[in-house]
C-alpha cells in the first residue's frame, strides 16, 4: 500500500509505503438449533398462541480478518385466530446478537482500535384475511 500526503505548503508530497496484511477467511460448522410450540384456546381451535426459540450461531472463525463473528438468538411469541369470516395472526419476533471484539480502525501511529458490538431487532409480523 502507498499512502502519498501532500499538505499543499508548495513542498514534494512525502510518499510512505505499508504492507497489506493477507486476506485470511476462516470458517467453522455451526449447529443450530430450534424450538416451538402452540397452545390451543379454545375446544374448536379458533384461538391458538404460538411460541419459539432458536439459536443463529455465526461461523466465521478466530483467525478471520474479513468477516466479523455475530452469535444470534431469536425469541418469538404470537397469537392467531379465526372466525366465521375473519382469519388472522400477530406475533413479535426479538432477535439479539453480540460479536467478539474486531478491529475497529489502526491509526496512523499504529494503534488498533477493538470494539465489539451488540445487534438486536424487534419485528411485529401480521396477517388477516377475509372468508367470502
Amino acid at each position: 500500500m502507498t499512502i502519498i500526503t501532500d499538505p499543499g505548503l508548495g513542498a514534494p508530497p512525502s510518499v510512505e509505503q505499508r504492507a497489506l496484511a493477507p486476506a485470511i477467511v476462516d470458517s467453522l460448522t455451526v449447529v443450530n438449533v430450534a424450538i416451538g410450540g402452540q397452545f390451543t384456546l379454545d375446544a374448536r381451535g379458533s384461538w391458538k398462541i404460538h411460541g419459539g426459540y432458536q439459536t443463529d450461531r455465526s461461523p466465521v472463525g478466530s483467525n478471520d480478518s474479513q468477516f466479523t463473528k455475530v452469535d444470534m438468538q431469536a425469541w418469538t411469541v404470537g397469537v392467531s385466530g379465526r372466525t366465521s369470516f375473519f382469519l388472522g395472526s400477530v406475533g413479535l419476533r426479538y432477535e439479539p446478537g453480540n460479536s467478539d471484539p474486531f478491529v475497529f480502525r489502526a491509526l496512523q501511529g499504529g494503534q488498533v482500535v477493538q470494539t465489539p458490538f451488540r445487534i438486536s431487532n424487534l419485528r411485529l409480523v401480521y396477517s388477516v384475511s377475509f372468508k367470502f
